[in-house]
């Protein structure tokens, strides 16, 4: 029983036996509860013949919950099902709109011809949200005539001076989801305001043509839709060409903001394009790459070793600069933001980054040794890495850690080092990665640290930060 119970909640994963296959089909798919019978209705799915899917789904959706309303009308459009007009008709006027906006598409995917008379004659006396729903139907659905039809509509809520004719005319073409059906977008992304063109930006991600991809980036000046920006560019296969040129022709304040923008899209040509920034000169870009690379590394079930040895050179590099650094600082507050960069957030990288290489049981040592205050841990920690590196990472990595030592000891925060390292360090450092981005306050003290001003500029950040 909880085998069974097991495969229908990963309907579609697990082979049925003989006997789940009789229980479902003779037992659940005639239950009396319809949350049962509609979980039958999806594990048995092809082995049912159409007349017997029809009776299911029929019952189905005189129910009265919305969930199992729309599960089986989305059963229905995934097995191409063409016997429930009745029921579906009877859905067009549901309290849930959810319901009324699946059940109009339904209709006209049932109803190819009839659909758009149906919907003409019943267009002008309902509300807003259902008139959207018909023109964006019988557009999908309708063929030439609804296109025809429907087409002229639609232009009429493109170019209205109402605002909510305006999003609804993004939702329309989002639900159309035609590729080729996106110059409308163009036009609703410059649109004066900002809910329209959110509403466009999410739509232009519904359907990815590469066309809209630099309109929508064109949106980022307003901040507060930064957010919609990188989910919508999170659908666009071909993203990293745009990226590509970007990159090129910014300057290094704006790859940052177009990096966070792009490193969402998880595509492997976007990775590599995200990659080459590593040899930036610009040490905030290099910075803000590694955690994009980082992040796309824990999303993904295959890590990248080269790709990880390119981040390992980059932190080395960001380590050394930050290292000689520190000495010159005239500011003793600004010394100890620089030491916490390099030691709390750059090291911690680069021991995950190796850990790929070397194994996480390897580095899970050297972590609890190397963040701890006791000189006799420091040594075991740095007597592993001496033994387990090869040549060419322990003559770049080993005499890091020493200079890190060296230099904490002139520092205040040298005696506030925790006298053992916990576990949350040791696990946030070898599987939570991604999470370690730097204080606000501390790379901004980095970028400008040759500024006149630093002083000022360290002890407001302090002061607002307290």
């Amino acid at each position: 029983k909880n085998a069974l119970k097991s495969k229908i909640m990963n309907r579609g994963t697990l082979k049925l036996s003989k006997n789940e296959y009789n229980i479902l089909r003779y037992q659940k798919l005639t239950s009396k509860d319809p949350v049962e019978r509609l979980y039958a209705l999806q594990m048995l799915g092809s082995s049912l013949d159409d007349e017997e899917k029809i009776e299911s789904i029929n019952n189905l959706l005189y129910e009265e919950n919305a969930f199992i309303i729309k599960s089986a009308m989305e059963f229905s459009k995934n097995h191409d099902i063409k016997g429930i007009s009745d029921a579906i008709l009877s859905l067009i006027n549901h309290e849930d709109a959810t319901v009324q906006k699946m059940a109009i598409h339904e209709y006209a995917r049932i109803n190819v011809l009839d659909c758009v008379q149906f919907y003409k004659h019943n267009y002008e006396n309902d509300t807003l949200g259902k008139q959207s729903y018909y023109i964006g139907a019988a557009i999908k659905y309708g063929g030439l005539n609804g296109a025809i039809e429907f087409g002229k509509e639609l232009m009429r809520f493109i170019d209205s001076d109402d605002i909510d004719k305006r999003k609804k005319a993004c939702q329309i073409i989002a639900d159309i989801a035609n590729k080729d059906y996106y110059h409308p977008l163009l036009k609703l992304l410059k649109d004066p305001d900002r809910s329209v063109r959110k509403r466009a930006i999410i739509a232009s991600g519904h359907i990815q043509n590469s066309a809209l991809i630099d309109s929508i980036v064109q949106c980022r000046t307003d901040k507060s839709l930064r957010t919609v920006i990188r989910e919508a560019l999170t659908h666009f296969p071909d993203l990293h060409t745009y990226a590509t040129h970007a990159f090129a022709v910014s300057n290094n304040q704006e790859i940052l903001e177009l990096l966070s923008l792009f490193d969402k899209n998880s595509s492997e040509h976007m990775t590599h394009v995200i990659a080459d920034l590593l040899k930036s000169s610009s040490f905030e870009v290099r910075k803000q790459a590694v955690n994009s690379l980082y992040e796309r590394a824990y999303q993904q079930d295959e890590k990248d070793l080269e790709l990880m040895k390119g981040i390992g050179r980059t932190l080395i590099k960001n380590i050394d600069r930050l290292i000689k650094f520190i000495p010159k600082a005239d500011d003793e507050k600004l010394k100890q933001l620089t030491y916490n960069e390099v030691f709390h957030i750059q090291l911690r990288m680069l021991f995950q980054c190796l850990s790929f290489k070397y194994g996480h049981g390897l580095f899970k040592d050297v972590i609890e040794n190397c963040y701890n205050k006791l000189e006799s841990n420091r040594a075991l920690a740095l007597e592993l890495l001496d033994n387990s590196l090869n040549a060419k990472d322990k003559l770049l990595v080993v005499p890091l850690i020493e200079a890190v030592y060296d230099l904490e000891k002139g520092l205040a925060v040298y005696d506030e080092a925790q006298a053992e390292a916990s576990d949350e360090i040791i696990m946030e450092t070898l599987n939570d990665g991604n999470k370690n981005y730097s204080a606000w306050m501390t790379a901004n003290c980095i970028r400008f640290c040759r500024s006149r001003n630093l002083a000022y500029i360290v002890q407001e950040h302090l002061k607002k930060n307290e």
